[in-house]
């Protein structure tokens, strides 16, 4: 079990290094093109480059929350306790909180 756990550790490791890399590879050419081709580059080009660049940006940003989040849950203080509730339909629902957050939450 814990060589498994490794296992996968490792990998998810690897995954996200490559993900990380993939969109600030892409920020790095566009950037590198702008200042190698200077002014001889057309405008709409150069703003086009610059667009894709600044998606890219946003996207690793967006990678980047996602991880810090994740290493939130990975730290060892941090439990998650299911609890039980009713709805209105009488249906069961579980609800995940972080441990140590007891507050009630309504019916419904």
């Amino acid at each position: 079990m814990l060589e498994e756990n490794v296992y996968m550790r490792r990998e998810l490791i690897a995954n996200i290094s490559h993900d990380l890399r993939s969109p600030l590879a892409s920020i790095r050419g566009y950037l590198e093109a702008l200042l190698l081709k200077g002014d001889t580059l057309a405008p709409d080009k150069r703003h086009a480059y610059l667009e894709i660049a600044a998606r890219q940006s946003e996207h690793l940003g967006t990678l980047i929350s996602e991880l810090f989040e994740l290493a939130k849950l990975d730290y060892k203080g941090y439990q998650i306790n299911p609890e039980r509730r009713k709805r209105d339909d009488a249906r069961n629902d579980f609800l995940f909180r972080p441990a140590g957050r007891h507050e009630h939450r309504g019916e419904g």
